[in-house]
Order: C-alpha cells, then structure tokens, then sequence
C-alpha cells in the first residue's frame, strides 16, 4: 500500500522489488542462486523443518537425493536430541552435521535470521570450503529478506481483503468499490461465519488464541476456494468471514443447503483443539443485499456460541426461535416476574414441582394424559398439581396471553448464559 502511494502514475505500474537481483519472496530463485554459487544442491526450510523451496540446477545431477528432501523427522529428532538443531540455530556460521541412519551423510546447515529471530534454515549437500561457508553466511541474510518480505507480503495482503470484506459487508457508499476489488460477481452468494468457542480457549495465552485462529481460517479460506473459485474469506475480529458464490439454477433452499454441506465438510477435515461453529446465512440474489446474509449468518452463530443448540454448523431458519429468544432474553432471563415468580418461589420454600408442572403442560399443548405421562405421574394426581399452578402462581391458564407470556419466560429461563 505504501508503494502505491509513493510511486508515481497507475499502481499497478510499479518497479517490482528485488533483492539480490531476484523478485521479492521468489525463494526457489534464491535456492538456485545459492546452489549456483555454492556448487551443490540447497533446500531452504522454516523453523518447523517444513520445507519451502529447494534448488533444480545442474548441481543438482551430482546429488539428486537431496532436492525436495528435507530431513526425515527421525534424523530431526536426533539432532533435537544430540542439540545440534540448537546449535545451528545458535550459531552465525555454518555448522556440518552428520546425517543418515549410519550418520554417512554429511550436511552443512545454517540458521536463518532477522534479528534475533530464527526464520528457518539453509541446507547444502557435503562439506563446504571456508570460501563457500563465507558465501552460504552472506547467502542466508539475502534468504532472511526474503522470508522477512514473503511473510510481511501475505500479511499486508490478507489484512487489505479482510478490510475490503468488512467494508463489502457492512453496506454503505464504499460497499460496491469493495465488492468489485475483491472480484465477486452479481450472483446468488451466501455468507458463513466461522469462529473458535470453547470455554478452554480462557485459560490459553492471547498469542496462541490469535495463532489457532488464523490457522483455521486460513484453512477455511483454502477449502471455500476449492468449493468456488471466486469464494472470498477473511479475519475480521474474532470471526473468520466467507462469501460463498452459488449457482443460480437452483432454488434458495437448495443453495442453502449446499452452504450447510460446505461448512459441515470443512469442520470434518478441520482438526483443532478449540471448537470451530459456523452459522449460515440466508442466500442473496445479489452483492448489495451481503449485509442481510452476514447479519443472518451473526444470528445463527450467535446461537451456537450460546450453547442452545448440541450443533456445529447452523443455518438462521433452523434456529430462528432459538434466535429470537437469545434477542429477547436481559436481565429478565434472571428476574423472573409475574405467575413463574410466584410457582418458582413456592417449590423453593415448599420443594414442591408446580414450576415442572406448567411446562409440562404447555410443552403438551394442554393435554392432560400426554402432559402426566412426561412427569410419570397418575393424570388425575396431575390435575390437582395443576389446579394447584393457578391458585398458587394466580394465573388463568383459560386466557391465551397469559399462557403466551409464561411460556415465554419459561423459555428464556432455560437459555444458558453466553458462554
């Protein structure tokens, strides 16, 4: 973003940044630069040992073994355990380590780092001469620029999609600009809303917390892609965002339904030791109307992280009542008032079950028999219980408003606390 103000005329026409001569995060290229000069195949890893490029020069004919290869994860737990990883993470200068099941294979390895922190690590074939041990030193600050660039790169460019989808779903003036530069078309699309809930993450650290999210939603972008190529995901807050294109042939239900599916494959692959929900919106006919399907989509994840519902991917119209409730429900979800006072009062002071009664027999539309039956009880033994309710709770349980608004709070008392 910077660049692009300060270079002069189209953006778009900017002098691409180099270092070393080579395009900015191209490590393949600077892979092949260091095995060039080194004479001997090179892979470049993270601090993970999960390689990220490696060398295909001429060199590479001499020790062919070697490309695309990192080290096994048995040869891995050696080094951790003998402290040469550490050793070579300590050190400016390359270290040779023996390699291999009988240790004949030799490798020279260094760190590397911006500052004070090591970024991963450049592997050779073979020993190297104090010449290129010189040559693989000053190699591995033209890698660290790299590394530092391709991080900061995707950085820069997930926060500037996640900005523009927050802008395309928030509405406004600025919403169409932003709906186009992300490159979504007038089409049917949908809105999924993604977060992690568990009553676990409290005790983790806010950098793990942040670290597990972004890996998730991460992963939820790659899979809304391979559901749809124009599909666009991204971080806003603690709620990764997707707007998942549909085929317009079908009719609303059947796009909807094909969200659920997406969702519910992603959360089947996702492996996470927090708790991935996904609320569904309703499917628009065209990009103005996201705001509808992302304030639906809100809804429905709302839902989940109240812990209404035993689900982890839901659609607005399958909890539309539970929905509706959790909007209702304040500090009247505590306090009750009114008849559920009264009933909730007396069991307490009598334990008594006249509160169980009620909502037994509402639960049965006013059916006696099906009502005793639920509480096990003799139907008779529970019509006195539910003369009982009306003298006690002094409610007409004839008046129609009555039964409405003790239902009601009956509903909103059984609504667990946001967790």
């Amino acid at each position: 973003m910077l660049r692009s103000l300060m270079t002069p005329g189209d953006p778009d026409e900017a002098r691409p940044v180099t270092f070393g001569g080579i395009l900015a995060g191209d490590l393949f290229a600077v892979a092949d630069a260091i095995a060039a000069l080194l004479e001997s195949p090179v892979t470049i890893e993270d601090r993970n040992a999960q390689l990220l490029a490696f060398s295909n020069g001429p060199e590479q004919q001499r020790a062919p073994g070697i490309r695309a290869r990192p080290l096994p994860s048995q040869d891995v737990r050696a080094l951790e355990e003998s402290g040469t990883l550490a050793q070579i993470s300590r050190s400016e200068w390359p270290v040779e380590v023996a390699t291999g099941a009988a240790g004949d294979e030799v490798r020279t390895a260094i760190a590397v780092r911006a500052g004070d922190e090591v970024l991963g690590t450049i592997w050779t074939a073979g020993s190297l001469t104090a010449e290129r041990s010189a040559s693989l030193h000053d190699a591995a600050k033209l890698v660290a620029m790299h590394m530092v660039w391709q991080r900061t790169d995707a950085d820069v460019e997930r926060r500037l999609r996640a900005e523009l989808l927050r802008t395309a779903l928030g509405g406004g003036p600025s919403a169409g600009e932003a709906v186009h530069r992300l490159g979504l078309r007038e089409e049917a699309c949908v809105v999924l809303a993604l977060t992690l809930h568990d009553p676990a993450a409290e005790q983790l650290s806010h950098a793990h917390l942040a670290a597990e999210r972004k890996r998730v939603a991460d992963a939820f972008a790659v899979h809304l892609s391979f559901a749809h190529p124009r599909s666009v995901s991204g971080l806003v807050g603690d709620v990764a965002y997707g707007v998942l294109p549909l085929s317009s042939s079908a009719d609303a239900d059947d796009e909807g339904d094909s969200a659920v599916r997406v969702a519910t494959e992603f959360l089947a692959r996702m492996r996470s030791a927090l708790r991935p929900l996904i609320g569904v919106g309703i499917v628009v006919a065209e990009t103005a109307l996201l705001p509808r399907s992302r304030a639906s989509a809100d809804r429905a994840l709302r839902v989940l992280r109240a812990g209404i519902v035993d689900r982890q991917v839901a659609r607005l119209d399958e909890v539309h009542a539970e929905a509706l409730l959790l909007e209702l429900a304040g500090p009247a979800r505590d306090i009750p008032s009114g008849p559920l006072a009264r009933l909730l009062a007396y069991d307490e002071a009598h334990g008594s079950s006249l509160t169980e009664t009620l909502e037994a027999w509402l639960d049965a539309f006013g059916d006696v028999g099906v009502a005793a039956a639920a509480k096990f009880v003799h139907p008779n033994t529970f019509r006195y219980r539910l003369r009982r309710v009306a003298e006690v709770g002094r409610i007409d349980l004839d008046d129609p408003n009555a039964r409405f608004g003790a239902m009601m709070q009956l509903r909103l008392r059984a609504i667990a606390p946001e967790r």
